[in-house]
């Protein structure tokens, strides 16, 4: 193997583990409002997740706090935010004015809220 081929092999390697690391979630987020946050919006959370004003990440497990949060892929944990945004499946508490999920919902959802809903509701419990 010549000098350029082991210098290849060790830049593809050292590229592959850069990316590999950029994939897991992150334990901490907190945003001003998107795109002004410390975590970009595809990347995940699993931690805490604090939106000041407006804060978007991939998936977030952990609490979620927030004026307005929104989530393009699944949540778990506890949400407490005036309005919720998941694109995904959410499992778990959540208690706002609006919360909406696209995909299945499981757990409780609370507070004032419209609650929307558009997968299946396997268990919720809206008080």
């Amino acid at each position: 193997m010549g000098r350029n081929s082991s210098l290849s092999l060790v830049m593809a390697i050292v590229v592959c583990m850069a990316s590999g690391a950029l994939a897991k979630p992150k334990p901490v987020q907190l945003s001003l409002w998107s795109p002004a946050q410390i975590v970009p919006e595809d990347q995940s959370i699993s931690g805490v997740r604090l939106s000041l004003i407006y804060g978007v990440n991939a998936d977030v497990s952990g609490l979620d706090l927030g004026l307005v949060t929104k989530t393009t892929g699944n949540q778990v944990g506890a949400s407490w935010a005036f309005v919720h945004l998941n694109e995904g499946d959410f499992l778990g508490y959540q208690d706002g004015l609006v919360n909406r999920v696209r995909g299945d919902f499981m757990g409780w959802q609370s507070g004032l809220s419209i609650s929307l809903v558009a997968g299946s509701p396997v268990c919720r419990l809206v008080s």
